[in-house]
Formats: C-alpha cells, sequence, structure tokens
C-alpha cells in the first residue's frame, strides 16, 4: 500500500464525481470530508478548505479559514477568503470572534464599512470577557481605519487611543497601528505641524 495520489484532469473527475454521485449519493459528503482531512495532513489548506465546504461542514471549513486567513490577506487574497467566508452560514461565523474579525478585515478592504461594523461587534462580545486586549485592540484599529475612510477624523483618533489604552506595547503591531489611527487622526485635524 503506497498511499499515493492522483490529480485527475478536470472532465475525468467531474465524471467520476457525477458517478458517485449517481450511484451512491450519500457518500459525496463523506468522500469530501475525508478529503479535506488528508489535503490538510499533507499541507494543502486551501484545496482541504474547499472539500471542507464541499462536505457542508461548516465548522471544520471555519476553522481551517481561521488558521489561513491572516496569511490571505499578507498576500491580498482577500477574494478568496471573501468567496468561502460568504458560503459560510452564519451560525458558522457569528460564535466564532477570530472568523468575524478576518472577515470584517476583508470586508474593510472593500469599503463595507456598515457590514464590517456588524462583524466587530460580534468579535467584540465575545472577546469582552477574558483578558482579551490585542484583540479587542484589534477590533477598535479597525474602527479607526473606517473613521478613517470615512473622513471623521476625531473618531480615527479616539479608536487609535482606545487600542493603545488596551496593549500599552504589549502587542507590537496593534500598538503600533494604533499609534497611525492617532497619528492619522491629529494629521486630519491640523494638529501636527
Amino acid at each position: 500500500n503506497t498511499r499515493t495520489w492522483y490529480r485527475y484532469h478536470h472532465l475525468f473527475a467531474e465524471l467520476l464525481r457525477a458517478r458517485v454521485q449517481r450511484t451512491q449519493p450519500g457518500a459525496v459528503n463523506r468522500l469530501h470530508g475525508r478529503a479535506s482531512l488528508w489535503l490538510e495532513a499533507n499541507g494543502f489548506m486551501e484545496e482541504a478548505i474547499q472539500h471542507a465546504l464541499h462536505a457542508k461542514d461548516w465548522n471544520r471549513a471555519a476553522l481551517l479559514m481561521e488558521t489561513v486567513a491572516m496569511k490571505l490577506i499578507v498576500r491580498s487574497q482577500h477574494g478568496m477568503l471573501l468567496r468561502w467566508i460568504r458560503s459560510l452560514p452564519d451560525e458558522a461565523i457569528d460564535p466564532r470572534p477570530d472568523l468575524c474579525l478576518w472577515y470584517s478585515y476583508v470586508l474593510l478592504h472593500l469599503a463595507e464599512f456598515e457590514l464590517c461594523e456588524r462583524y466587530l461587534q460580534k468579535a467584540e462580545r465575545s472577546w469582552k470577557e477574558g483578558d482579551n486586549n490585542a484583540q479587542l485592540a484589534a477590533v477598535w484599529n479597525a474602527r479607526g481605519i473606517i473613521a478613517f475612510g470615512r473622513g471623521e477624523a476625531h473618531d480615527a483618533l479616539a479608536a487609535g487611543q482606545k487600542a493603545v489604552s488596551l496593549v500599552q506595547r504589549s502587542a507590537p503591531l496593534q500598538y503600533s497601528v494604533g499609534l497611525v489611527c492617532i497619528g492619522i487622526g491629529n494629521f486630519f485635524l491640523g494638529r501636527l505641524g
């Protein structure tokens, strides 16, 4: 047993999928689930997410998305992350504050500020209890960027100040972004000279 795997031509793969769907309709989701597990174990995260979505294993798909979200955002692959998250039902997104935050970052990039704020609120509610200051600072920094996008300098300044007060240099990234929000707010208020 060599445990090799193959990538089939997309037309042949489609023929095989159609045959399984016709002959064993209950097996399709199970096979997608098994494929997702194998692909994750072998480092093919994007394909693992696709198969988890095809299997309608929403919790697994959401968990996998959380593990790759930052990498996708850094590589400016917002569209892929957006498609994946939008294919999830709300019940799979709402209880996951990390996924809500990643989704809000994508929405922020698209200037969908109202929807972004809804997901920031969901993340914030989850993180209010416990020691989650870095995560809460990320929420406030996103709000600062939203305020900047809307031309609301006072709100950008206030959000940056809130973020900085939450982390006090304990989370360098969030502290730095908070300082940027403060700087932008002060600049647009004419306080830099």
